[in-house]
């Protein structure tokens, strides 16, 4: 409160009093519009269609508004909403408090974890996700798995960032993690891997080689498209091992 008084001082004492009043009159004809709703799932249909002015919304808060509406929309029943509805706030509990403990870029692992869904060249995640749900049979099952995923690819980030072990600092060094960050992900939600797991290991020192060999001779398009039928082949550890030996044979 005090930095905000501060800042408001700061800002304000620049303009002049006519200024200032033109702001206050603002404020005082400013008229807040208010709907009252049965449940959450309403609120969120309300919210997907109200918020469309002032700041833009981020691609997350995007994908959560419309996560709701399609509860609303297509869940069967009033508990089954509640129930998807309960389980997109506590996925993405887990989510704002992972990106308030440190300084992540929340799009930036929202975009690798589409890719590490659905490839490197995947559609738009906003527009992914709304044509994958449209054409979901069971539509709240497929938000529990998103929603489920999506969580645990945030865990993920955070804990590699912090990882001070050989491998995951030199990928970060190499900076260039959106070609490593798709396979990790994929492996971690998918497969289990977690450090120390002799497969998680063996994918950190390849991705290491191939973001440093990629870096060195450039063209990154050409190194994901070779990838990215591996990346889609991962469907547990065995298909993991499979897509390695395969990437270092090529």
């Amino acid at each position: 409160l005090m930095e905000a008084r501060e800042y408001f001082v700061r800002h304000l004492s620049k303009l002049d009093r006519a200024t200032v009043a033109a702001l206050v009159r603002r404020m005082e004809d400013a008229v807040i519009t208010t709907y009252d709703v049965a449940d959450r799932a309403m609120a969120a249909r309300i919210f997907a269609f109200q918020n469309d002015r002032g700041k833009a919304l981020t691609k997350l808060e995007t994908i959560k508004s419309h996560l709701m509406l399609i509860v609303y929309l297509r869940g069967r029943s009033d508990a089954d909403k509640e129930l998807a509805v309960d389980a997109i706030d506590l996925q993405f509990s887990k989510i704002y408090e992972t990106i308030m403990r440190g300084d992540m870029a929340e799009d930036e692992v929202l975009n690798n974890y589409w890719r590490a869904r659905n490839g490197y060249f995947c559609e738009e995640v906003v527009e992914g996700v709304k044509t994958q749900l449209a054409d979901a049979e069971h539509p709240l099952e497929w938000i529990r798995t998103f929603t489920r995923e999506l969580a645990a690819s945030f865990g993920f980030v955070e804990k590699f960032s912090a990882d001070l072990g050989e491998y995951p600092v030199r990928l970060r060094q190499l900076n260039n993690l959106s070609l490593s960050y798709p396979f990790l992900l994929r492996a971690y939600y998918l497969c289990g891997l977690k450090p120390g797991v002799p497969s998680y290991e063996s994918l950190l020192r390849l991705m290491e080689n191939l973001t440093f060999r990629s870096l060195i001779r450039g063209g990154r398009a050409d190194i994901q498209s070779r990838l990215d039928p591996h990346l889609k082949s991962i469907k547990d550890e065995t298909s993991l091992r499979v897509a390695m030996e395969k990437i270092v044979n090529a």
